[in-house]
């Protein structure tokens, strides 16, 4: 399991991909944020791809997450590495541009 985000344009054409795991591979659990709980509740493509994009760039000064912690106190080592964080930046920027230009929009896939 996993999200998955489409870019898309109004025709419905795919200019777009990035999917990310809900397990310790989780780029957005790395950056310290989760799909349900700080994503899933925003109504606006760009208020959420800005909430990424904002923990992006605070994540090059205050690093990235290495542990998530459960409800049992079990640590767990996150895997996502920079390349996966690069990724979706990438993404993150395209999207940001094609919605803004050209009227694109994001199929959320949580």
């Amino acid at each position: 399991m996993g999200a998955d985000l489409y870019l898309k344009t109004k025709k419905g054409e795919e200019i777009g991909y990035f999917r990310d795991c809900y397990n310790p591979n989780s780029v957005l659990w790395k950056l310290d944020l989760s799909w349900w709980r700080d994503i899933s509740n925003e109504k606006s493509d760009l208020k959420k791809l800005n909430i990424i994009k904002e923990k992006i760039e605070l994540s090059k000064i205050e690093g990235l997450k290495e542990y998530i912690e459960y409800s049992n106190k079990t640590k767990v080592k996150l895997t996502a590495t920079i390349e996966d964080v690069k990724e979706l930046e990438t993404f993150v920027n395209k999207a940001i541009d094609k919605i803004k230009n050209e009227k694109c929009y994001i199929v959320w896939s949580l």
